[in-house]
């Protein structure tokens, strides 16, 4: 049976990225897929990116590849660069190298498994990557999202926060965060899907490293 992974939401954490990435080795993994927002927030997000690419798994672009890509090109608005709450992002911004920003440019909206071809990654949701689907969102509204997909399985992420809503013709799935949950769990968290059934993995990790850093 075919295993595929997805995670995503590392967000600069590799203390938590490399937990993840040692317990996807021990499932007899297919194909991985990152659900974008490799940067952000945390401290490490060029190395996270180096490593990605050193594994060769294939991410989408997040909301925060878009931040950071806009404040490289210096096309954000004024007060942003003086304030506080941006202060994290341009210093990202300017840590990153010229291979990281193209990187970061070539990352497409949304990806489609090689291997189990029914499901569709996107970050956020089919409408953009910041338009999150998470608990609050309403049934209804979650269905609107999977019938703008000919995909059986929309998969995303962005809220940070695992979700799993199953109709008659498919499944809706949130894979939560790998380096910043936000479900009350401080574990990171993936999801593996083999065929029709799928599973939440949460993974310890020591977050004071991570701490440490910022």
């Amino acid at each position: 049976m075919t295993r595929i992974a997805v995670l995503a939401d590392i967000h600069g954490n590799m203390p938590a990225f490399e937990a993840v990435i040692t317990d996807i080795a021990t499932q007899q993994i297919d194909e991985v897929l990152v659900g974008g927002d490799l940067v952000g927030r945390g401290p490490q997000g060029s190395r996270v990116i180096r490593r990605v690419r050193e594994l060769g798994w294939p991410s989408v672009r997040g909301n925060h590849e878009d931040y950071l890509l806009t404040f490289r090109r210096g096309e954000v608005p004024p007060d942003w660069l003086e304030a506080d709450e941006w202060s994290a992002s341009r210093w990202m911004a300017d840590d990153l190298s010229d291979d990281d920003v193209r990187f970061m440019e070539d990352l497409p909206f949304s990806l489609r498994s090689h291997s189990l071809p029914q499901i569709h990654l996107f970050h956020a949701s089919p409408r953009s990557n910041n338009d999150g689907i998470g608990p609050w969102t309403s049934r209804g509204g979650i269905k609107r999202h999977f019938d703008s997909v000919d995909e059986s399985v929309l998969v995303c992420a962005h809220t940070h926060r695992p979700l799993h809503e199953r109709f008659d013709s498919g499944h809706v799935i949130n894979v939560g965060s790998v380096g910043q949950p936000r479900d009350g769990d401080p574990r990171s968290c993936y999801v593996v899907q083999e065929d029709d059934k799928v599973t939440f993995h949460r993974v310890d990790y020591d977050f004071n490293v991570t701490a440490e850093k910022i």
